[in-house]
């Protein structure tokens, strides 16, 4: 048996390029001169069906047989795809709405030690980093002061848009002049670096414009060109924190469970983590996960949202979509989410003889995602 992939080894440089997309289809096809590689999130790949009530994931032969017609250079960063595939793994540095916390490591810290521990790469997501100072944490420049720069084999940029007093990384537009100045700073002191990814949202697409992106392309083009391979290695400041113990996943494991009680509304903090009840990013949160539901619901229900709109209002429609999400878990495929929903409203034939249609056009595009989901004839 080969011995696995060493995050040692010398990366191949691919150069810039784009997150996947279908409404970027121009530009992957290999025509566009700087466009060199795609990134793919693999839950883009599959779908999550059931079958005699047994859940499974199913490869969307379309989409991946659509992909693999690019004729560029593909990427993923996913641990299983890394050990399977036997090729280096690569962590994507994330954005935190919470306060820092008195005994937490700092952000760049807790990214090296998980690099150093798992001997893996780094992707750096600058915006993800400036998202981060902007709402109190750490300045991009100390993270990168303290950084395994030489870990670093990816890049990200974005760009975001403001929220309740917070920069959100939402990857709905450019990329932010400021930010660029700082990226332009920071690659040339990644000496492995291999690619340079711009990321952008579908559905802000109709906002940039695919003649938009491509001048993104050209931006990036240009920092692409003050990458400098022949640095030496950097050095790293990280703390060695070695194997967590029991206790120490008992904690992060109550920490999880508190943090997401606490925004979906289900639990109060309790006296163990009392910051929670103030700290400002919960509510960020909490909207975020309630406007990626919404969307859910408003794209793959259209019928049935429109008639609760226009025979409930507003406000009560928001009520019901209120006690829907306190009392159902959110789903990450849209289908499941639509699922779910419907078979709530199933359950109030109040609400289904009150709204005219209601029960007609639910029970019709219900039908749809139980074929899609379940398999079943409707």
């Amino acid at each position: 048996m080969s011995s696995p992939v060493r995050a040692s080894e010398i990366r191949r440089e691919l150069g810039v390029g784009l997150i996947y997309a279908r409404k970027l289809d121009s530009l992957l096809d290999g025509s566009h001169p700087q466009v060199a590689v795609i990134e793919l999130e693999p839950q883009t790949l599959w779908e999550k069906v059931s079958n005699r009530d047994k859940w499974y994931y199913r490869p969307n032969e379309a989409a991946i047989d659509r992909v693999a017609a690019y004729p560029l250079a593909k990427l993923m960063q996913v641990l299983d795809y890394g050990k399977a595939l036997r090729r280096p793994v690569a962590f994507e540095t994330g954005v935190n709405y919470l306060r820092p916390r008195g005994d937490e490591m700092t952000d760049a810290d807790f990214w090296g030690a998980v690099a150093e521990g798992a001997d893996s790469g780094i992707l750096l997501d600058l915006h993800n980093l400036w998202c981060n100072e902007l709402n109190g944490r750490w300045r991009v420049r100390d993270v990168i002061d303290r950084f395994p720069l030489e870990r670093v084999w990816e890049v990200h940029l974005a760009g975001g848009m403001p929220m309740d007093g917070y920069w959100l990384d939402a990857h709905s537009g450019r990329v932010p002049e400021p930010l660029i100045d700082i990226a332009a700073q920071v690659i040339p002191r990644l000496p492995n670096l291999g690619a340079l990814m711009f990321e952008l949202l579908p559905e802000h697409f109709d906002t940039v414009g695919i003649d938009g992106v491509s001048e993104q392309v050209d931006q990036l083009s240009e920092l692409w060109r003050l990458r400098s391979p022949a640095l030496a290695r950097s050095g790293s400041t990280t703390s060695d924190v070695g194997e967590p113990t029991a206790e120490d996943l008992d904690a992060v494991r109550a920490w999880e469970t508190t943090l997401y009680d606490v925004i979906v509304g289900s639990a109060p903090p309790g006296p163990q983590y009392p910051e929670l009840e103030i700290d400002p990013g919960v509510p960020v949160y909490r909207e975020l996960v309630m406007d990626f539901r919404r969307g859910h619901l408003a794209q793959a229900m259209h019928y049935t949202m429109t008639l609760l709109l226009i025979g409930l209002g507003r406000q009560d429609t928001s009520e019901l979509l209120d006690m829907y999400f306190s009392q159902w878990p959110a789903q990450m495929y849209r289908a499941l989410e639509v699922e779910s929903f419907a078979r709530f409203l199933t359950q109030r034939s109040e609400l289904l003889d009150r709204v005219r249609y209601l029960r007609e056009v639910l029970g019709y595009e219900h039908a749809l995602i139980r074929a899609t989901v379940l398999g079943e004839d409707s």
